[in-house]
């Protein structure tokens, strides 16, 4: 800092990566003027698409890697003790295993959400997103659809954990997709082409609108809206064990009143409702029918229904019931 000669050649440096027309890792490297074979220990380069990058003896170590695109990533030679890889595109197994034998680390996407992803991919039809990122999502909407946030800052909620310290563009791109960008048909054509439906051809900023459109849609997935006017609403579910199917029904004209759920598993399993501090099970070791009843329901309430296979490992689903 007391090198203001230094400081100012740094400050351009950082100007014209920010400012480079490109996402081209190799490119901005060059720009900052990284020596890409000593400069990338410890480096966090999650998702960073590396597609024929030249890392031959590229010091790696403790680097994160997960997600990141190595497809004809020349690797040799380099140093990868404790560098963290995982669900990595490109990335044969014969390279694998010689890289563990190194000291890398793989850490690959668990399990414990993959048995409700089916349904995501479905849904979120032509946008394609890794399973690493529907993971993370799927933990983070069902979060934001209990909260009380408006819905933009919910979309924020959903996908900050995935673009650290970018609120302010993601806050610009979440207005636009509560608009109806991309998934409008009146976006205008060149604005949709430079959103490509693949997660791993998109830049950062393109990413950014993928997953905030994604979560906007996986939370409108999660969130069932009863009223007087619309007591029942359906929801069914793709999962890994087959179709899970939920009728939620508001009964305002009964005495008392009551909420009744009923839930159809394709595995033995267990549904938990709970508001406030007070909360219902009901479980079965067989598939089947599942039914669950709240009486005096508060108007404007949220509560929550967890719905849990036995048979897997896995999360819970969690849908967000909300009277009106």
């Amino acid at each position: 800092m007391n090198n203001t000669e230094a400081y100012q050649e740094l400050e351009l440096i950082i100007e014209q990566v920010l400012n480079a027309p490109t996402d081209d890792f190799a490119e901005l490297a060059t720009k900052a003027e990284l020596a890409l074979v000593d400069d990338l220990a410890g480096a966090n380069l999650r998702e960073v698409d590396l597609s024929s990058v030249d890392l031959r003896g590229a010091d790696l170590r403790r680097a994160d890697l997960r997600g990141a695109i190595l497809t004809q990533t020349n690797l040799t030679d380099a140093k990868v003790e404790k560098a963290l890889f995982g669900n990595n595109l490109g990335l044969s197994e014969a390279t694998k295993q010689e890289l563990e034998k190194l000291g890398a680390i793989f850490e690959e996407l668990q399990q414990s959400n993959l048995t409700w992803l089916t349904h995501l991919r479905q849904i979120l039809q032509p946008l394609s997103l890794p399973d690493q990122i529907l993971a993370q999502l799927l933990d983070s909407c069902q979060e934001a659809a209990q909260s009380s946030l408006l819905v933009g800052a919910k979309l924020l909620y959903a996908v900050e954990g995935l673009f650290p310290n970018q609120s302010k563009t993601l806050n610009q791109l979440a207005q636009r997709v509560i608009l109806g960008y991309p998934r409008s048909s009146k976006v205008d054509p060149q604005a949709e082409a430079q959103c490509p439906p693949s997660y791993h051809t998109a830049t950062s900023t393109q990413k950014m609108v993928l997953s905030l459109s994604a979560a906007q849609q996986i939370i409108e997935a999660l969130t069932l809206e009863v009223s007087p006017q619309q007591p029942r609403v359906e929801q069914e579910w793709l999962t890994t064990a087959g179709w899970l199917t939920l009728q939620i029904e508001y009964l305002t004209h009964q005495q008392p009143p009551k909420l009744q759920i009923q839930g159809n598993l394709p595995c033995g399993g267990s549904l938990q409702l709970q508001g406030g501090e007070d909360t219902k099970v009901v479980q079965s070791s067989e598939p089947g029918s599942l039914s669950i009843e709240w009486l005096n329901p508060y108007p404007k309430q949220k509560y929550t229904l967890a719905v849990y296979f036995r048979s897997l490992e896995q999360k819970p689903l969690v849908f967000t019931i909300c009277t009106n």
